[in-house]
């Protein structure tokens, strides 16, 4: 509905021209009227939402920005001591290699990792075996003695491209049930 002043307004416009189309030559007139009075009702409620659109293209692949990899064993296994336990099942991996026997795991990047081994086993002590042109170092993990699941969390330092790692079972002949086992660099040194 239209208010008194844009009435007056519209007057007002006529008064300076013969013609209506003539009205917005002079200082527009009639668009002044709607944006400085109210000339317009109240807005109404918002209308439902619409349907959704359709789904966009898929983008292009991803890329790991770092080195990562996740391995598996997922048949039961024994082991014996002083033998490097494989993980045979490579699932996902960026600059860390495992090939046959899948027991020895080779770093195409220097960093810190963080190493991630969940492990259902009766093996009370796995050795961790880091070889560079320095020679092995290794660490010992003591693990409870019950058939579980097992974890070993590790933060790793990688001094040299080429580095090679290896878990050892150093206590006893274990059984595997199975295991996961994610190693992702965290950090550059």
């Amino acid at each position: 509905m239209f208010c008194n002043l844009f009435n007056n307004c519209f007057t007002n416009c006529h008064r300076h021209s013969s013609y209506f189309s003539d009205c917005h030559q002079h200082n527009n007139c009639f668009g002044r009227c709607c944006n400085h009075y109210c000339c317009i009702g109240p807005t109404g409620p918002t209308g439902p939402i619409g349907p959704r659109g359709p789904v966009g293209p898929m983008g292009p692949a991803g890329e790991l920005s770092s080195s990562f990899i996740f391995s598996r064993i997922i048949f039961p296994s024994l082991v014996d001591v002083e033998n490097p336990i494989p993980f045979p099942f490579e699932i996902l991996s960026n600059g860390i290699s495992n090939p046959l026997p899948f027991t020895t795991f080779t770093f195409a990047q220097t960093g810190y990792y963080l190493i991630n081994l969940t492990i259902t086993t009766d093996i009370q002590q796995i050795t961790t075996v880091l070889v560079d042109t320095g020679g092995p170092q290794a660490t010992t993990y003591t693990l409870s003695p019950s058939n579980e699941n097992k974890v070993l969390s590790i933060i790793l330092a990688v001094n040299e491209v080429g580095s090679t790692l290896q878990f050892i079972n150093s206590l006893g002949t274990g059984n595997i049930t199975s295991a996961n086992l994610t190693m992702t660099k965290i950090a550059e040194i």
